[in-house]
This record gives structure tokens, sequence and C-alpha cells, in this order.
């Protein structure tokens, strides 16, 4: 099975996840797979319905909370590359998937360090 997204006008990781959700991705599963690589005191997720121009679309995201003391000193609604690579690698992730994430991440990493003229070690991922 192959996916393909038009992204003409940006997109991003919540936009995806979102879109998942939307396509029949169970929010257990989502959760089950988020709770192997951060606390699950960490952040709080928010996902419900909305419509966007005239199309019903699920939107996702996280809140971080900043009092728990397993966010790996997380303070801010920013994490940057190298915590978010960081955090990947201490996850309970099978290897396999670890890896792929990895790359999916990393590629990621780079694209946006691209598009917006950044060096990779600067680029810096946001949230609610």
């Amino acid at each position: 099975m192959k996916l393909y997204m038009d992204c003409t006008s940006g997109v991003s990781g919540n936009m995806i996840i979102g879109a998942f959700l939307n396509l029949g991705m169970p929010i257990e599963y989502l959760e089950e797979n988020i709770l192997k690589i951060v606390d699950p005191k960490s952040f709080k997720m928010i996902i419900n319905k909305q419509n966007f121009f005239g199309t019903e679309v699920t939107y996702f995201n996280t809140i971080l909370n900043t009092d728990s003391d397993k966010n790996d000193g997380i303070k801010t609604n920013r994490m940057n590359a190298v915590m978010a690579l960081k955090l990947l690698e201490k996850s309970c992730l099978n290897s396999n998937v670890e890896k792929s994430t990895y790359k999916i991440l990393s590629s990621l990493i780079d694209s946006k360090a691209k598009a917006h003229g950044f060096e990779r070690k600067d680029v810096e991922f946001d949230y609610e």
C-alpha cells in the first residue's frame, strides 16, 4: 500500500498524524507508540475533529507538561533536532521501527534545514 500526499502548501508532523487518524489509525495505537518514546506524565494529546475549508479533518497536537520531572529538562515549546534524535534513541520502540523512524526524522531535519537555510543542528520543532 502506498500513500501519496500533496503538500504544496507545506506540512507538519501534527498534520501528518492528524491525516493518519482521519484515515482510520486507532488513537490507542498512536498513544501506545508515543508512550514508547516519552513519559505519559510529560505531555497531553489533543485530538478533535475540525472543519477546514468545508472538509472535516482530524486535528492532532500535544501539550508539554513542564511540571513533569520526566520530560528530560524540556521547559519550552520547542525541541531542537539533537534533543529529538536523543529522545528517539532512548525509546522502547523495536529496533526496526526505531531505525526507520530515525531515518525519517533525520530526513525531516535535513529538509527543514534546507528549506529555512539553517544548519542541521539549529533545526527546532515547535509544539504547544
